[in-house]
């Protein structure tokens, strides 16, 4: 009776180990894609809002059309700082463009996929290919035979933004808008005095 109940007991905790050891590399991997995109997707937003920068400060080309610059760099950036981090992005189809843009009836922001001037970038990386040992090959279970399954695909996205914002700054040195110095002289008051 104890060897029997030893064994069906000894395959139940083989199962959650299995069952662990697996989840928890589907979970860190995922993870790991997810922080690979988040990073991608800022510096690739941030690539569009430099492009717009140096096509507003007229470097390049007076026909200097700052979307397709703004395209190819952040295109370039997202495939970089992804494989820094160990994923695999393919900037042609893993690299969306869009426009962010504000609905007043709704109180809304949405994001027009494709629409122009673009503000907002989106990365994804996949892994759902057939070759377990590409880059984009589906995540191996190490022991996923238990259950009939050697591998699963996983995906992560990342949506970021840039927002560009105009200052200006007027400083007054002539004293032109100065009208404390007007109020003073209707006062009778000096300047020394004030």
């Amino acid at each position: 009776m104890i060897v029997v109940l030893t064994a069906f007991l000894l395959t139940a905790i083989f199962a959650f180990v299995a069952l662990s050891v697996d989840t928890g590399n589907v979970v860190l991997t995922q993870t790991e894609m997810q922080n690979a995109v988040d990073a991608a997707s800022l510096a690739a937003s941030q690539e569009i809002q430099s492009a717009v920068q140096e096509a507003g400060q007229g470097v390049g080309s007076a026909t200097i059309d700052a979307n397709s610059i703004a395209v190819a760099a952040a295109r370039s950036m997202a495939a970089q700082v992804a494989e820094a981090n160990g994923v695999f992005v393919d900037p042609a189809t893993d690299v969306e463009f869009g426009k962010r843009v504000y609905n007043p009836a709704g109180g809304t922001w949405s994001v027009q996929w494709g629409g122009t001037p673009y503000n907002v970038v989106r990365v994804t990386a996949r892994r759902n290919g057939s070759d377990l040992a590409a880059p984009d090959g589906e995540l191996p279970l190490t022991f996923g035979w238990a259950i009939g399954k050697d591998s699963v695909p996983l995906k992560t996205t990342a949506t970021a933004f840039t927002e560009a914002r105009d200052l200006v700054l007027v400083l007054d040195w002539s004293g032109s808008m100065n009208y404390d110095s007007l109020l003073n002289s209707l006062l009778g008051v000096s300047a020394a005095e004030a």
